[in-house]
């Protein structure tokens, strides 16, 4: 199976570009991703801002509006809900939320690809990050009898906007809940860096028929999931990577690196 961003077709490579690239008017911005040349676009920095705007604000407001209506439903606000009523805005609202978060960190990876925001780095424990990841989608998780298991042999510090990658992480891990099967543990393990790598490595991985069933499932789309594309650009502006490894043979699902705290590789 190929690397993500060779799945899909050419409208949503075009928007991998769009936010992997620096836009400059006239060509690639420094350290841009290498893209397939019939996927390479050139975008005018005023509509990269244009975008961001609308997505910041025609976007955000009316999604933010659908989530605190139905927080007053489920308050009882007006009336009390049935069972069956409080679950149906209990999804109205866990969708509405997912898609917020998916709007809120495309236009922060605009705006990082456009150099107007800049990643507030700082040594954090990725187990930290991974288990409280695991917390926000606990009920996902619970729903379709799932569950992350999380390897903590060592403490292990990246170099990371905290709060970002945790929006990223928590996006990334339930894109994988949502597309492998029911009842599967989701195991994660976190690889220190070593003398020859200077990265963190996260290896998020399963039963392999699972894994060859979800990869499937992912290649059959008509374009590459937007959660991946957004992953990939934070990952990168962090100077991470992220390779999406589903394969019929393997139990990898993604392998995740991002730069190791300075003061980790000092120790070691």
């Amino acid at each position: 199976m190929h690397s993500f961003l060779q799945i899909g077709h050419e409208h949503t490579a075009s928007l991998a570009a769009l936010i992997n690239l620096e836009a400059t008017g006239s060509g690639r911005g420094a350290g841009a991703q290498e893209m397939p040349e019939e996927a390479a676009i050139h975008i005018a920095p005023e509509t990269l801002d244009t975008l961001a705007s609308v997505i910041s604000h025609d976007l955000n407001s009316p999604l933010s509006a659908v989530i605190g209506y139905a927080d007053l439903l489920l308050e009882g606000y007006t009336e009390p809900l049935t069972p069956s009523q409080r679950e149906y805005v209990q999804t109205i609202r866990e969708n509405a939320q997912r898609v917020l978060t998916l709007i809120t960190l495309l236009s922060d990876a605009i705006k990082m690809a456009r150099g107007k925001l800049i990643p507030e780095l700082q040594p954090i424990e990725i187990h930290q990050i991974l288990k409280q990841a695991a917390r926000e989608i606990a009920e996902y998780l619970e729903a379709r009898k799932q569950r992350f298991c999380i390897q903590e042999d060592e403490s292990v510090t990246v170099l990371v906007d905290l709060q970002r990658m945790q929006r990223v992480l928590t996006l990334l891990l339930r894109f994988i809940a949502q597309h492998i099967p029911m009842g599967q543990e989701i195991f994660i393990d976190v690889i220190p860096p070593t003398a020859d790598e200077d990265m963190v490595t996260i290896m998020v991985r399963a039963d392999v028929s699972a894994v060859s069933e979800m990869g499937e499932a992912v290649q059959r789309r008509s374009s590459t999931p937007l959660q991946l594309i957004i992953a990939q650009a934070f990952l990168k502006m962090h100077g991470g990577q992220l390779r999406w490894t589903p394969s019929e043979r393997a139990s990898e699902i993604v392998v995740i690196k991002l730069p190791a705290n300075p003061e980790l590789l000092a120790a070691s």
